[in-house]
């Protein structure tokens, strides 16, 4: 990043909010982010072992202490990577905005979209580890029964209560998931006399399965290999995720994943814009920039059904 960049703070708020009323990403849905104050170290993981290991019995002797609590600290690290993008915004483009304010905004929210697609993708690919309880569907959800939809869905969120000691409180799934289930011909039948007047959405296969809040991603990625023609795809796929999370700052509570964002080295929050001018390109220049990484923190408070439009 050019040297002579400086914290935009307008901008900056801007762009906060533009990221916090984006709808359609999810990764800071199923990873919360953890405000840190340094780039890196050590994290709190949660197993079994700090739920069913707690102290079966409270009472305190005269003169004795209170028992104390202990959770493991990870033997790896996060880390806070540098990710960010600019955008510049041309004196000749300029020139085309009635209001330049409007040209700069526009610019630092292009340049923040690219970052959130890029975390998007990461915590995407971070749900692939294998210490992950996963099952591959062998139903089509777009057609199976709902008596065995319910029961696999069933069985994915008894096994993270059994392993946590907690109920999932989100479900992840894709738009196009969701768009399948939807149209389900045993669903369609379940709900045309039940639902009120209006369009079917989340809320609706929310209730219809038994199931915790549903946060629905929308994000496209190309999945064709690079020079082939484009080809648009779910980044998510079509899997389905259930996971125990918490947006506390308690860096202690049950998370089946986090995303460590830290605010120091002059960070408005969790995302900045800086700008600068470079007058031999007769442009400013816009960028939006996050130091952020995610961890896995609770593996089995969450459940992977993949494939389930085979």
């Amino acid at each position: 990043m050019n040297n002579k960049a400086t914290l935009n703070p307008q901008l900056t708020g801007l762009a906060q909010q533009f990221m916090s009323s984006t709808s359609g990403f999810v990764g800071t849905t199923i990873a919360p982010v953890f405000n840190s104050a340094v780039p890196s170290g050590q994290y709190y993981l949660w197993d079994r072992d700090n739920y069913m290991n707690n102290p079966s019995r409270l009472d305190r002797a005269p003169g004795a202490e209170y028992q104390t609590l202990t959770s493991s600290l990870s033997s790896d690290a996060f880390v806070c990577k540098d990710i960010g993008v600019q955008v510049a915004v041309d004196d000749t483009e300029r020139a085309l905005y009635s209001n330049s304010f409007s040209a700069d905004q526009a610019a630092a929210e292009r340049a923040t979209l690219a970052v959130m697609v890029e975390h998007e993708r990461a915590v995407q690919e971070m749900l692939a580890d294998p210490s992950i309880p996963t099952v591959s569907s062998a139903l089509d959800y777009s057609s199976a029964a709902l008596a065995d939809i319910k029961a696999q869905l069933r069985a994915a969120m008894e096994s993270v209560r059994l392993n946590s000691g907690m109920r999932p409180n989100v479900c992840v799934m894709s738009e196009t998931v969701l768009n399948a289930l939807l149209d389900n011909p045993n669903v369609v039948g379940q709900i045309q006399y039940t639902v009120a007047a209006g369009v079917p959405n989340a809320d609706i296969i929310s209730r219809v399965f038994s199931l915790p809040q549903i946060a629905v991603a929308s994000t496209i990625q190309n999945s064709a290999n690079e020079g082939q023609t484009l080809s648009p795809a779910d980044l998510w796929g079509d899997d389905i995720y259930l996971a125990v999370t918490n947006p506390s700052q308690d860096l202690q509570a049950v998370n089946f994943a986090r995303t460590f964002a830290w605010t120091g080295s002059g960070m408005a929050g969790a995302l900045s814009i800086d700008s600068y001018r470079k007058p031999e390109a007769y442009s400013d220049f816009f960028v939006s920039h996050a130091f952020r990484g995610q961890k896995l923190t609770a593996p089995k408070a969450g459940y992977s059904i993949t494939s389930v439009l085979s």
